[in-house]
């Protein structure tokens, strides 16, 4: 069997970030600067101080369950605080039953406009600039995480190719920045959303690839007015709700534009969508952004419009809630500032993804506050917030001091915090997800997604089918009783797909769980697990803070710091891959 190639975009790099230029080699025109085409304490302790406020949520689960029930622990007790807490109270909000799968290879159109499903939808196949069915990572790759990318390179590394979908010239863009205001009029039961989206094209020519869940009413492009039908959603060639939308409008190379759009918010047009829910007796709102890896269209696009997750750019969003008969809590992973009682202002920085943002807003009668410093073993001062919902009978105090081991433990084994503060939301009703920074889990959760502040939003997937790693890379190291084991391969076994070589795969598989977790700890027995953690730590600074990571790049590294042994490729080829027989012979210079 011969190496398949490696999947290379566009030689594309973000306005807002220098990571390697993966396609330098494909000799793509460059864009020009004229826009065309060419305090202090002692380690191991923490100081805080707590409110409380009460509020309740949807009872939903997001993400499945890590592959034990894991139990909340004392941990240390030289975190000293003080909490206060009022009156709880629930809402009455009913489970919505999200599950981890579902079938939507027949699905729908987004809402506001459908694609036509005879013209040609696959750009996985023939000739485009990459391919589905040759694409090995194994061989040929070039990212190595620390190369300066080529002085004349302005393109968008890890974007996917440019591609021809129902005749229209797709093709993918940065988004400089994203402005918007969200209106919640709790008397009315009504949201509204006005939002401008600054984005440049890179150095092909053509139509803008992006993606919103939402039904557009009114649209601008650089101030002239905008169908919402010449945005619609398209099969990419993993099923329509899988799709993106192409703005229908044909662009120079390098050029940039400001799209400006308003709808009417609700749940967003994606499998399994939670989160946002009216409450009456009295009138209030409950809005959880509720993203999600295991749903194609459930990061920021559920509710904004968003790009690929290669895409880093600052979101300014006031919210503002009229009409409410009860007081309402605002939190988020962004820099918050009350405006006045009802109307917040929150700003994330240019480092922001569509994996990264969250945004919670409830009302203030169910959760209990505490918050302080804590002064982790690796000597970072790390602010923290926790909100303790009622849905939990364990005291904050015990959440605070699970929390701050974590922590500890944590930048032990895989390098600096990399985030300004740590956020959770934690309640036996809560959805376990990670944000930049923050989660909303339940407590026996807490483990795995704050482990996924350093894998999956410190060091980010780089494309959609890059979320596997983290996944799998915290499971085993958080999963109780199967973490750190070594368990050989069994290399007659069936191959295993984790990483899809699709350009246009958007979600996690479910096996990253179970079949991610179970190579990581064949790989464990080939290096050995001393060495493996040693190897992904490494890993972690060489992407550095906030980064981006490959499954290309990770089977290079592992192979190339372990000695070269040829059996880490080969189970990257069976259990990553899902390849038979055996790995194509590495490139001369693949480890120089």
């Amino acid at each position: 069997m011969t190496a398949r190639s490696p999947l290379l975009p566009p030689c594309f790099i973000p306005h807002d970030l220098v990571v390697p230029c993966l396609a330098a080699a494909l000799l793509l025109p460059a864009c020009g600067d004229d826009g065309t085409a060419t305090d202090t304490a002692e380690p191991g302790t923490s100081t805080s101080e707590g409110t409380s406020t009460d509020t309740t949520a949807p009872t939903t689960t997001d993400d499945p369950p890590v592959e034990t029930t894991e139990e909340w622990t004392a941990g240390d007790e030289s975190t000293t605080s003080t909490a206060m807490t009022v009156d709880e109270t629930t809402a009455g909000i009913t489970d919505t039953g999200e599950s981890s799968t579902t079938d939507v290879a027949t699905a729908s159109s987004t809402g506001d406009s459908t694609s036509t499903g005879d013209e040609d939808t696959s750009t996985s196949t023939g000739d485009t600039s990459t391919s589905t069915g040759d694409t090995s990572t194994s061989a040929g790759d070039t990212s190595t995480g620390g190369e300066e990318p080529p002085g004349d390179c302005d393109a968008l590394v890890h974007a996917p190719p440019s591609a021809t979908i129902d005749g229209l010239d797709a093709v993918p863009i940065d988004i400089v920045s994203l402005d918007a205001q969200m209106s919640f009029d709790t008397a009315a039961n009504q949201a509204q959303v006005a939002v401008t989206m600054n984005f440049r094209l890179g150095p092909e020519g053509g139509m803008p690839i992006f993606d919103l869940r939402q039904t557009i009413t009114t649209a601008t492009l650089d101030g002239q007015p905008l169908a919402p039908a010449a945005m619609g959603s398209h099969d990419f060639g993993k099923g329509l709700m899988y799709g993106f939308r192409i703005l229908e409008q044909e662009l120079e190379a390098c050029s940039e534009h400001t799209l400006a759009l308003t709808y009417a918010m609700t749940l967003p047009d994606a499998p399994n969508a939670t989160g946002f829910q009216w409450l009456d007796a009295p009138d209030g709102v409950y809005f959880d952004i509720s993203l999600s890896d295991l749903n194609p269209g459930r990061y920021l696009e559920s509710y904004l419009p968003a790009n690929f997750p290669f895409d880093r750019h600052p979101v300014s969003l006031g919210v503002t809630v009229s009409g409410a008969a009860q007081e309402h809590v605002l939190f988020s992973n962004g820099d918050v500032e009350q405006l006045a009682d009802h109307e917040w202002q929150l700003e994330f920085p240019d480092s922001t993804t569509a994996m990264a943002p969250l945004v919670m807003l409830l009302p203030s009668s169910a959760v209990t506050t505490i918050s302080g410093v804590h002064a982790a073993v690796n000597g970072q001062n790390i602010p923290y917030t926790i909100y303790r919902h009622t849905s939990t009978n364990i005291p904050i105090e015990t959440l605070e001091t699970d929390l701050v081991t974590r922590l500890d433990e944590f930048v032990m084994s895989t390098g600096d915090y990399p985030h300004p503060a740590m956020t959770a939301l934690i309640g036996g009703a809560m959805r376990s997800m990670e944000y930049d920074g923050a989660t909303t889990t339940k407590p026996q959760d807490l483990a795995h997604e704050v482990f996924h502040s350093w894998w999956a939003r410190g060091a980010h997937p780089a494309t959609y089918a890059d979320g596997w790693i983290d996944e799998a890379w915290t499971e085993y190291n958080t999963s109780v009783g199967m973490m750190f084991t070594e368990e050989p391969f069994d290399w007659n076994a069936a191959p295993v797909l984790l990483f899809d070589p699709h350009p246009f795969a958007r979600d996690t598989p479910d096996n990253a769980y179970t079949a991610g977790r179970r190579l990581f700890a064949g790989l464990a027995a080939i290096l050995g697990v001393d060495a493996l953690r040693a190897g992904m730590a490494e890993l972690y600074v060489d992407v550095g803070p906030l980064g981006s990571v490959t499954t290309a790049q990770l089977e290079r590294h592992l192979y190339c710091t372990g000695g070269q042994q040829a059996e880490v490729r080969q189970a990257f080829w069976r259990f990553a891959y899902a390849e038979f027989g055996q790995v194509p012979a590495a490139p001369a210079d693949y480890c120089d």
